[in-house]
C-alpha cells in the first residue's frame, strides 16, 4: 500500500491529557504536527489512523512515517500569509504617510 500523502484526511487519538482526551481530526500533516508535539511518554499512548489505511498506526509506524517523509510541511495557510506579506511593499517612512505630515506641525 503507498504511503498517505500530507494531505490524506487522518485522525489522531492520544492519552488522557488533565481531563481531556487528546484528539486531532484534520490532514496528515495537522496530526503529526501535533503528534510530534507530544512529550515522548505521551506519543507511545498515540494511534494515527489516515483515510487510506486499514488499521491505526501506533507510535512506531508515524515515527517510521515521518523518518519516510521527512517532517510535515509548514501549515498551507501561515505559508500562503507569508508569501502575501513578502510581496506587499514595505512601509514607506515618509512622514506623511505615517499621519504625521506638516499639516500637523506646530513650528
Amino acid at each position: 500500500m503507498p504511503s498517505p500523502s500530507w494531505d490524506t484526511p487522518a485522525h489522531l487519538r492520544g492519552p488522557r491529557i488533565g481531563r481531556k482526551m487528546f484528539e486531532v481530526r484534520g490532514m496528515m500533516a495537522d496530526c503529526v504536527e501535533a503528534f510530534l508535539s507530544l512529550a515522548h511518554h505521551h506519543q507511545q499512548d498515540c494511534d494515527l489512523s489516515p483515510a487510506d489505511s486499514d488499521s491505526p498506526w501506533g507510535a512506531g509506524g508515524i515515527c517510521a512515517y515521518v523518518k519516510h517523509n521527512g517532517p510535515p510541511p509548514a501549515p498551507r495557510i501561515l505559508a500562503e500569509e507569508l508569501a502575501e506579506m513578502m510581496a506587499e511593499k514595505p512601509a514607506s517612512a515618509d512622514p506623511v504617510s505615517l499621519g504625521h505630515g506638516s499639516a500637523h506641525r506646530k513650528d
